[in-house]
């Protein structure tokens, strides 16, 4: 990708490749919302991305993509427009995809832990609120009673999430029911962080020009402050 290197002005490596990792420095995974890709953390101007911003700052930075979208779309027995390539949801992203990314990202740098920075669905990969809830993906009574043995969608066990965790979410976000906020903030036993910014729309985490002041230098301030791992999620 010599092209996109030259026009980032920074070393990139898109994998599958074999590169070496410098096993000094901290690894971050950053992962992007709905509909999105890895893409949405250098969008916008160097000083307003959080991939730049944390780059800058010397962390190893690394940019997660969802499955289906426009950088993962390889599959080892399916093509991209058979119907079963797409036959998944958050579920399988959280509890195959993410697992995956991490573990990799470990075996290439050699680090045991790393920082995690989602956005929109890569917050809650696997959830769906539902009643205020966090459970797994709802697919109708005969099918759950298929993949779990009961009629309702699973709960997650958020309160077995013992990583230090932050949480930073917006008064005028159409995605987000601040009622179902206030029921999870209890249910996250190690929260160490969270901010509620009244006049801040969805897509404002990400491409907002206030976003490094409002957001991006807390998050960089976390992550000192928890040099092993931790969680932090807008």
């Amino acid at each position: 990708m010599p092209d996109a290197e030259k026009l980032l002005g920074l070393p990139l490596a898109v994998y599958p490749e074999e590169t070496e990792d410098d096993p000094g420095v901290q690894p971050v995974l950053l992962q992007h919302g709905l509909v999105l890709e890895g893409t949405t953390w250098v969008a916008n101007m160097a000083n307003s991305s959080l991939g730049f911003i944390l780059a800058d700052a010397g962390y190893d930075v690394w940019i997660g993509n969802n499955r289906v979208n426009y950088w993962a779309r390889k599959h080892y027995n399916l093509s991209a427009d058979q119907e079963e390539f797409s036959d998944n949801s958050f579920h399988e992203m959280a509890t195959h995809d993410l697992p995956a990314i991490i573990n990799f990202i470990l075996q290439k740098t050699g680090q045991e832990k790393l920082y995690y920075v989602g956005y929109s669905q890569g917050t809650i990969l696997g959830t769906t609120f539902k009643t205020g809830e966090f459970r797994y993906f709802d697919y109708g009574s005969e099918e759950n009673e298929v993949k779990s043995n009961q009629t309702e969608a699973p709960l997650y066990r958020l309160e077995d999430m013992k990583v230090p965790t932050a949480l930073w979410y917006g008064g005028e976000d159409w995605l987000e029911d601040l009622e179902d906020i206030k029921i999870l903030l209890p249910q996250i036993t190690n929260l160490q962080y969270e901010k509620y910014i009244p006049d801040w729309a969805h897509f404002d985490f990400i491409w907002g020009l206030e976003a490094s002041e409002r957001v991006y230098s807390e998050i960089i301030d976390l992550m000192k402050k928890h040099p092993e791992n931790c969680i932090l999620v807008c």
